[in-house]
């Protein structure tokens, strides 16, 4: 019996900051119940009715994303500084390894197959690029300018083969690590000469190369853009029929929603639980649901800047910094999306949204925060152990001495 709860505390407690792991549980409980109610016209059409397919299939991912979290957790930190150069190599080997033998589905080219395991390179290469950013910074600390290249280099290995077929994953990547960059004091005139590079290399592609020429996926985001630009279009089912579906379902709200599985557009909504998810729960929970779920990315973001407040460590420091960024980014990005904010876009909700790869990578980055977290305890509580360990030996003294005097 001892060897079994050893094991189940191994693999399910999570070491690290309280309020985070409130905010992780939350999240998950609350994709739970979407997947659930969001999932049954696509259980109709592919599993000949069985409401209990994705749902299950769902909770395995998040069980495994949980205890990837929780073995993480109670690793040192200093591992991941020690392998960030390893991990960003096979970043980059996967995702040129999809370019070259991906699989193709739904007209884009962005996941890998092996046997039954079907998996997205751009998932894992995201993150070993934060872990490989994060150690170039603290190796330059003193000298910022230094990082840019490697950095730059970095970037653009990872993400030239995702760029083809996954436009707003490439986007988010080069925000996060611009953020990054930003942070770790890299002189501006870095910065804004790549901006208008980048820009100018974008203007060439899109204005001046022959449409023949251009990859299709680039042809599909041009199209996206235009149609979120022109207003004529706007209501047009057939030039924008998702957009419509998330502004129907987002005006079905009101305060209160209709109430978990009441959702009347996700019959009609494509990927109702996953791309467009927060329609989902605008629709059911109403504005404050909708809000709700914008606390809690936002108070994530908060504990991991506390955190990062008491990191001694320069590469935790933008480790865990990094990783909070690219998890609240993306999440706000889908958010706008099913707002109609901003065009169309590929990425899903973290931790909400129903996925294999993107699920358990996401327990994976929250358990390199726990791990920070759990490695710098607030000074606070160490003092207060220290003053403990103190008054405990004030007192065996004391009563040594009573007993000398006796």
């Amino acid at each position: 019996m001892d060897l079994l709860y050893k094991l189940a505390n191994a693999l399910f407690k999570i070491k690290g900051d309280k309020q985070l792991r409130i905010v992780f549980i939350t999240l998950m409980c609350i994709s739970v119940v979407l997947v659930f109610t969001s999932t049954s016209v696509l259980a109709w059409q592919k599993q000949n009715g069985n409401l209990s397919y994705y749902p299950f299939r769902h909770i395995f991912y998040l069980a495994l994303s949980w205890i990837c979290t929780s073995l993480i957790s109670r690793l040192d930190p200093k591992i991941f500084n020690r392998f960030a150069m390893f991990l960003c190599i096979i970043g980059i080997a996967l995702s040129f390894l999809t370019f070259v033998c991906g699989v193709s589905i739904n007209g884009s080219t962005r996941w890998i197959k092996l046997g039954a395991v079907q998996f997205q390179p751009s998932e894992i290469a995201k993150i070993t690029l934060i872990f490989f950013v994060a150690k170039v910074l603290s190796i330059h600390k003193s000298n910022p300018g230094k990082a840019f290249w490697p950095i730059v280099i970095a970037t653009i290995l990872i993400i030239v083969p995702i760029i083809t077929q996954n436009l707003s994953t490439a986007v988010l990547i080069v925000t996060t690590v611009t953020a990054m960059v930003i942070i770790g004091s890299i002189p501006m005139k870095y910065l804004i000469t790549s901006a208008v590079a980048v820009c100018g290399l974008v203007s060439v592609i899109v204005f001046v190369v022959p449409e023949q020429y251009q990859p299709e996926r680039l042809k599909t985001w041009k199209g996206r853009v235009f149609r979120f630009a022109d207003s004529d279009s706007s209501g047009d089912s057939d030039k924008n029929y998702q957009a419509m579906q998330a502004k129907l379902a987002v005006a079905h709200s009101g305060f209160l929603g209709t109430g978990p599985g009441r959702s009347y557009v996700k019959n009609f909504l494509p990927m109702a639980y996953s791309d467009f998810v927060y329609s989902t729960i605008l629709e059911e929970c109403g504005i404050w649901g909708g809000l709700g779920v914008i606390v809690l990315f936002l108070w994530m973001l908060y504990r991991v800047i506390r955190i990062a407040q008491r990191c001694d460590s320069a590469f935790e420091i933008y480790l865990i910094l990094g990783l909070a960024i690219i998890l609240c980014l993306q999440a706000f990005i889908n958010m706008a999306v099913g707002v109609g904010l901003i065009p169309v876009t590929g990425q899903t909700l973290p931790l909400i949204s129903m996925g294999g790869t993107s699920n358990v990578i996401v327990g994976v980055v929250m358990g390199v925060i726990f791990s920070i977290s759990s490695h710098n305890m607030p000074k606070e509580k160490q003092v207060t152990s220290t003053q403990k360990q103190e008054v405990s030996s004030e007192f065996s003294n004391d009563d040594v001495d009573d007993d000398r005097e006796e």
